[in-house]
């Protein structure tokens, strides 16, 4: 799939992972040091991590399957595009999807990924009474910002992915920045957004299903996944009675919960999608008179009069924007990089399609925009490759084959001689 690449190569392209997905949270801390908006600063460090790594970038050898589609999207979007949307977004695009795509092409190590990702998960604590205190305790601030929730959330995570899978290569500095990972993650579950719990709770099913022994084990895993599917069953049959129970149980001991606070105040106001059902519908009706190629890439704030910027749903927006010839093929994908994370051969590939799910599709489901969500084209493209991964592996076990039969051959001709 591409050239052989050294440890300073995987370093860079480590580090460009880890600058991809922190991204947001970059965002975030150039607005709060020079009150000016981030994202021209963190697409310029891009494009300089991009330019300086250029020996190590052009070893890259993109799929055809992955050509087709960057090509198709970038058509799409050309062709479709709406003259009321700004030139930034078309720098937005040109570098949330199509670097990201390119890059998406290489094998991560997703030791020194985590690793890096977990350096970076210090830098939170920069803004802790900022984030967590101040945006927390005023009546019409009551919990972390959806959009900023998002931003810290990848960085608490992979922490998290590090011990679960790689804590015996851990140096003891290590477990620090898995407690205070931890701390942190707590805190931002209770008080962020529902999509925060819920991507951690997927985090925690996967690790579970997954296991984290070096080894696959098929028949252990068949079973963690009947364990979760039997507990998931339970909890959604019982769904409020469990929300209104934690919140009792928390809200005894001063602890504010702004997931389970929000979920029991948009049930009484009769809206748990929190506006969300008028959106779907509007979306679902529209898709249906461009089945096929759709409307066209982030059309529909202006089709929609400016009542809607995005669908809120990746399928629906897919579809809306690319029809069915663009929602299909990357659900496919989709489907098939979520088998990988559980059955993959390869446990480095396996583990970093594992982290990638877990950091983009909770929120690509409910929450984003997904042309400017990094990380999912980063796991859509990157999973474009697994089927060149069992394509090697079959080579190589066939050859492995052959040089067996061939030693016992010769070991059977001698013995005759």
């Amino acid at each position: 799939m591409h050239k052989q690449l050294n440890e300073r190569d995987k370093r860079r392209i480590s580090l460009i992972f880890t600058l991809i997905l922190a991204m947001d949270f970059i965002n975030y801390m150039i607005g709060e040091w020079f009150d000016t908006g981030g994202m021209i600063f963190s697409l310029a460090l891009l494009g300089a991590a991009m330019l300086y790594s250029y020996k190590t970038i052009i070893k890259i050898k993109i799929s055809p399957l992955a050509w087709a589609f960057m090509i198709y999207v970038i058509l799409l979007y050309v062709t479709t595009r709406q003259v009321t949307r700004t030139t930034l977004f078309g720098r937005v695009f040109m570098f949330s999807f199509l670097a990201v795509s390119i890059l998406a092409m290489y094998k991560c190590d997703t030791e020194k990924l985590l690793r890096y990702m977990s350096y970076v998960s210090l830098f939170p604590w920069l803004f802790y009474n900022d984030i967590f205190v101040e945006m927390t305790s005023t009546q019409y601030n009551t919990g972390v910002s959806l959009g900023l929730s998002y931003a810290i959330f990848p960085l608490l995570v992979a922490p998290i992915f590090h011990f679960c899978f790689y804590r015996k290569q851990a140096k003891k500095y290590m477990y620090i920045l898995y407690a205070l990972a931890v701390f942190l993650l707590v805190n931002l579950m209770l008080k962020g957004n529902r999509g925060i719990m819920v991507s951690a709770i997927t985090a925690a099913a996967l690790i579970f299903i997954r296991g984290g022994g070096d080894k696959r084990r098929s028949g252990a895993s068949m079973i963690r996944i009947v364990i979760v599917a039997v507990v998931a069953i339970i909890c959604v049959a019982n769904f409020y009675e469990i929300v209104e129970w934690a919140y009792d149980y928390l809200n005894e001991r001063n602890i504010n919960a702004n997931f389970f606070k929000k979920i029991l105040s948009l049930q009484k106001r009769g809206d748990i999608s929190n506006g969300r059902n008028f959106i779907y519908e509007y979306t679902i009706k529209e898709i249906f008179e461009k089945p096929f190629w759709g409307h066209g890439i982030s059309t529909i704030f202006d089709n929609s009069g400016g009542r809607i910027v995005y669908p809120h749903n990746l399928i629906l927006q897919l579809f809306y924007d690319g029809g069915a010839v663009l929602a299909i093929p990357v659900s496919l994908v989709i489907c098939s990089a979520v088998a990988y994370a559980f059955i993959g051969e390869d446990r480095e590939e396996a583990l970093f399609s594992m982290f990638l799910l877990v950091v983009c599709l909770p929120r690509a489901m409910f929450s984003a925009d997904i042309w400017r969500t990094e990380s999912l084209w980063l796991f859509v493209l990157h999973s474009m490759k697994y089927h060149q991964i069992r394509k090697e592996r079959k080579t190589r076990l066939t050859a492995a084959d052959a040089e067996h039969i061939d030693e016992e051959t010769a070991i059977t001709e001698g013995a005759t001689e």
